[in-house]
């Protein structure tokens, strides 16, 4: 069962990355019409549905799995932040930064404090 599980994540992780860099075809104009890119941009929502899913659906069994899965998703906050954050740097020092950038990052940080905080008062 868990190894179902796994092997459904890390395939869908890997769909969800491969659609994504679709999106960073430097000739799109070429041979990504718009059709195309339209049912790429459905089949990547619809990844990104069924791996948040898998992920909701998670059950952890003893302590070191509860362990493993929160350190993988400190791993991940931390390389998401690094990664916004070297985004945000870049962007300012070329004088155009998208506010994309920020409110991505206010987000995660804002939802992560919102969760620790609701997580400590229940316990």
């Amino acid at each position: 069962m868990k190894n179902s599980i796994l092997r459904s994540e890390f395939v869908l992780s890997l769909i969800l990355v491969g659609l994504t860099l679709l999106f960073l075809n430097p000739c799109q104009k070429l041979w990504m019409p718009t059709m195309f890119m339209s049912m790429i941009l459905l089949a990547f929502i619809v990844a990104f549905l069924l791996l948040a899913g898998v992920i909701w659906k998670e059950t952890t069994g003893d302590e070191r799995e509860q362990f493993h899965r929160q350190i993988a998703g400190r791993i991940s906050f931390l390389v998401g932040t690094g990664l916004l954050v070297t985004g945000i740097i870049v962007q300012t020092l070329q004088h155009k930064l998208d506010p994309w950038l920020l409110i991505v990052l206010c987000g995660m940080v804002i939802t992560k404090l919102i969760a620790r905080l609701y997580k400590d008062s229940t316990n």
